[in-house]
């Protein structure tokens, strides 16, 4: 393998334990990681003084702290412009509670060396999902999420950084469709493994006799239901058909929580709303 300056970005806000955890397994990995750069999106727990203390430890460690929470399409988009000025041959990124088996990095390495031919680039997705579905051990993909995101300094160049106006939800489907728009390939990898704890969904259960429906509802968080609802209007506006798919099921959204959860309605409204007229940017604190 040839050794480049390679690096990884980590957002956080508010999980320095997990954090711990997250630095940890990043400086364990098997294949080295020259820098990694952690955005600290103004924590109000201990994080900083954690970083603080950690980085003068562990030198290649590079942190930055916000002066306010800009989400993680702010968190991301800083972290990967830090790393890109700063030389990055290639950036592995991923939010703070994603903890990345030993060999993780090295697994996409491989990878890379395998698939990216006659000078050819290629983005690569950490497997943090649990995904089983592979014929081989990789496979390419249209979307990922921002949870061990590979990404190379060309393409970088060619496509610009993600969006840093949707604060969270869909920002990283947005990055990989103009990624793809733009003739490359994003291809996951099954053993490059991460642990990622998906967060758990708002289920209401109806009871029919011997029958049950599960419903899906949204977030708890009322701020989180505003940026669902809106970014996934944003993230199709170039695709006429999915946009009014997403409108649609914002409409079904609103119907739920006129039926089980009024407190919501005001906010999956606005997400509507805002959506339609793209309206981007932090425009509900949480």
């Amino acid at each position: 393998m040839i050794k480049e300056h390679g690096t990884a970005v980590v957002v956080t806000y508010n999980r320095v334990d997990k954090l711990k955890t997250c630095l940890n397994c990043l400086l364990e990995q098997t294949y080295e990681l020259s820098t990694i750069y952690v955005v600290n999106n103004a924590s109000t727990d201990n994080t900083e003084t954690f970083l603080k203390e950690f980085s003068k430890t562990h030198t290649q460690i590079k942190t930055m702290t916000t002066t306010e929470n800009l989400g993680g399409s702010g968190g991301f988009f800083l972290a990967i412009k830090w790393a890109y000025e700063d030389g990055a041959d290639w950036i592995w990124g991923m939010d703070d509670d994603a903890f990345p088996k030993y060999n993780a990095l090295e697994e996409i390495i491989k990878h890379r060396e395998l698939l990216d031919q006659n000078g050819t680039v290629s983005c690569y997705w950490s497997n943090c999902n649990h995904d089983q579905f592979f014929r081989e051990n990789y496979k390419k993909v249209d979307a990922w999420m921002f949870v061990g995101f590979f990404l190379p300094r060309e393409i970088i160049k060619t496509v610009g950084y993600c969006r840093n106006d949707y604060f969270i939800y869909f920002d990283d489907y947005e990055y990989a469709n103009r990624i793809i728009n733009n003739g490359y390939n994003i291809y996951k990898i099954q053993s490059s493994i991460i642990d990622h704890k998906d967060a758990p969904s708002d289920n209401k259960i109806l009871r029919f006799g011997p029958f049950t429906i599960t419903i899906t509802l949204l977030p708890p968080e009322n701020w989180k239901v505003y940026y669902l609802i809106r970014n996934g209007i944003l993230a199709y506006k170039d695709n006429k058909s999915k946009k009014w798919k997403r409108i649609w099921a914002g409409i079904r959204h609103l119907i739920k929580s006129i039926l089980w959860k009024p407190a919501q309605v005001k906010y999956v409204w606005m997400g509507l709303n805002d959506g339609i007229k793209g309206k981007t940017g932090k425009r509900i604190i949480p």
